[in-house]
């Protein structure tokens, strides 16, 4: 029987460049207050995320493409960022469904080769949430392993930390704050919702 892989100790992490905290003091104070749609603004944000993630979070983080065990958890996410979903990809979304939790089943979002539909639109929980430990330990049920990016762990670094705020700022002031799981605020099925994001594709 094969052993068990171990759970290893998170390095330590290199810290934050300081181009990108004079980038984020730009895009805080300048960017995201210039005349424009909050929507457009968050895409701003949004963009901003991902170019710390491939020059910063990837030199650590052990999360690789087609790894999807992430996809099969609650996915926190918040109305204002529900809207700009709605509004990218032409699928409506049920602001007044329930909460629920503890979901079992993949994002509706998932395709069937294990890849996000919507990742250039995906939310700022899918944006944060890495994984620090041994990839293998991600597919076993109760393990325990290092994470970086969760609101648990004040978000792992300052960027992370101020454009959740700015987020969760918006999202009260707009909506109230209300946050549920993504399979809240889209209960359509999984397949037709595919299917028209691949016409969306195929159209442009």
């Amino acid at each position: 029987m094969s052993e068990k892989p171990r759970i290893e100790e998170a390095s330590d992490l290199q810290p934050v460049p300081i181009e990108l905290f004079d980038e984020l003091n730009h895009l805080i104070n300048v960017q995201l207050n210039k005349p424009g749609t909050l929507i457009d603004h968050l895409k701003q944000a949004y963009d901003f995320l991902d170019k710390v993630n491939r020059t910063y979070v990837s030199t650590f983080t052990t999360c690789s493409k087609g790894c999807s065990h992430c996809c099969y958890m609650d996915v926190q996410l918040s109305a204002f960022e529900a809207e700009y979903i709605c509004v990218a990809t032409g699928i409506p979304h049920q602001p007044f469904n329930k909460l629920t939790t503890d979901h079992k089943t993949p994002c509706p979002f998932l395709s069937e080769q294990n890849a996000c539909a919507i990742y250039e639109h995906r939310p700022l929980f899918c944006r944060t949430y890495h994984s620090l430990s041994a990839p293998e330990l991600c597919g076993i049920k109760n393990a325990v392993f290092a994470h970086y990016g969760t609101a648990e762990s004040d978000m792992g670094n300052i960027i992370y930390r101020s454009v959740y705020l700015w987020i969760h700022h918006h999202n009260m002031h707009q909506t109230g704050g209300n946050i549920k799981d993504i399979r809240d605020y889209f209960p359509h099925d999984p397949m037709a919702m595919r299917r028209h994001l691949s016409e969306i594709v195929k159209a442009k």
